[in-house]
């Protein structure tokens, strides 16, 4: 098998058919006319997404891998269950909202195909300037500086099965594709595609849902906020004690009286919250840590057809 395409479903049966056919004619165009697979894995949709998705594997057997979860897992363990089912011995992944236009693997694929890389991404010109975009920019070019991470990337990917292989070692209850692909490779290309309006439904991914993804990326894949917690220990311990050397100079030395209750309450409070919020960031590693050893499944599949 030439090309595995991974696409997780959640929520999109209007764009599935349409997204299969150009998918399909994509491929077909290919003038070495490679072998694929299609396979889609259903985040527990409310729609008819998964009849949708049964009609396609019956009238086309050999070409379509369905799978079902059997609840809301999220799109990136659903991609990595894909992948756990795919033979081809290049992967790619692409959203189901025909946001990205299928017409686009031709670019990826020629990318990686002519540059000795392991992974592409097809990277969407920014064409707005929403208040949610520009917090994800900020936060890429944050972990960039804070993590030593790639800074870039989309769910629009391909990459070799070799990468593949080492992916698939890791089997944590949450899973973010792009961080371990990036553990494993510096050997990445760019590919600049245009991202289409969403024509079919709303994005299932909320300020709260958007919030709640970025904070277990960094409990789970990051170090930043222990780094904080250290650095600005060090910060405060100095300047706490260069105010304590300035007090002490000024009682012995200078006459002077240390004076304001106030201040000191406000210093305790200030302290004190400092501390909690300290001990709440270390809670939730070790939460996770917990997670881990008690080996919680990232995916639980309710129906496949492969």
């Amino acid at each position: 098998m030439d090309y595995s395409v991974i696409i997780p479903v959640f929520n999109s049966e209007e764009s599935l058919e349409e997204l299969f056919q150009r998918t399909m004619a994509t491929f077909k165009s290919f003038a070495d006319k490679p072998t694929f697979e299609l396979i889609f894995v259903d985040d527990f949709s409310k729609d008819k997404s998964w009849k949708i998705l049964k009609k396609l594997k019956d009238q086309f057997p050999n070409l379509v891998k369905i799978i079902r979860f059997s609840k809301n897992f999220g799109q990136h363990n659903a991609t990595f269950c894909g992948l756990k089912h795919a033979s081809g011995d290049y992967l790619i992944t692409i959203d189901d909202d025909l946001q990205f236009a299928p017409e686009d693997i031709s670019k990826l694929v020629k990318k990686i195909s002519s540059e000795e890389l392991d992974l592409v991404y097809g990277i969407p010109k920014s064409s707005t300037t929403s208040l949610k975009n520009a917090g994800s920019i900020v936060w890429k070019k944050g972990s960039k500086f804070m993590e030593g991470s790639l800074g870039e990337g989309s769910s629009f990917r391909i990459f070799n099965s070799v990468l593949l292989q080492n992916v698939l070692q890791h089997d944590q209850h949450f899973i973010f594709l792009d961080e371990l692909l990036f553990w494993y490779t510096e050997c990445i290309g760019f590919v600049s595609i245009e991202k289409n309006i969403r024509k079919h439904g709303k994005t299932s991914y909320s300020w709260f849902t958007t919030l709640k993804f970025v904070t277990s990326i960094t409990f789970v894949y990051g170090t930043w906020p222990l780094k904080l917690m250290t650095y600005g220990g060090a910060i405060f311990s100095f300047l706490s004690f260069l105010i304590g050397v300035f007090f002490i100079v000024k009682k012995y030395f200078l006459g002077g009286t240390v004076m304001g209750f106030t201040a000191i309450i406000v210093a305790i409070s200030f302290s004190t919250s400092l501390i909690l919020l300290c001990f709440g960031i270390i809670g939730n590693y070790l939460n996770n840590i917990y997670v881990v050893l008690n080996n919680k499944p990232n995916y639980s599949i309710k129906e496949s057809k492969l």
